[in-house]
């Protein structure tokens, strides 16, 4: 199988990565536009990790190339172990959001 092991969703989440930025990029930016923009970023770095995962997945590149997206982006984030880096970030989030559900 050559790509598409999830159906390219990983170009949904570049498309929603760039609308973002697109709509939130100009003369007038707010705070909030400037926030909407990093996490545009953000999206895109993720979209790219995706893909890397995706086309090991399909068997068009192996898993040294998807360990290295991971690697590159969980360092991207300056932190260590990805776990503790994605419960920290859900928790915060869900503590800011004032939600009461777990991670």
């Amino acid at each position: 199988m050559s790509g598409g092991s999830y159906e390219y969703a990983y170009r949904t989440v570049q498309d929603l990565a760039e609308q973002i930025k697109d709509r939130h990029t100009g003369v007038a930016a707010t705070d909030a536009d400037v926030l909407a923009v990093r996490f545009a970023k953000h999206l895109g770095a993720i979209a790219d990790v995706a893909k890397a995962i995706e086309w090991w997945d399909s068997c068009d590149t192996g898993p040294e190339t998807a360990q290295r997206a991971l690697a590159l982006f969980f360092d991207s984030l300056g932190m260590g172990n990805p776990e503790d880096i994605a419960d920290a970030g859900r928790w915060r989030w869900v503590a800011a959001m004032g939600r009461k559900e777990e991670a």
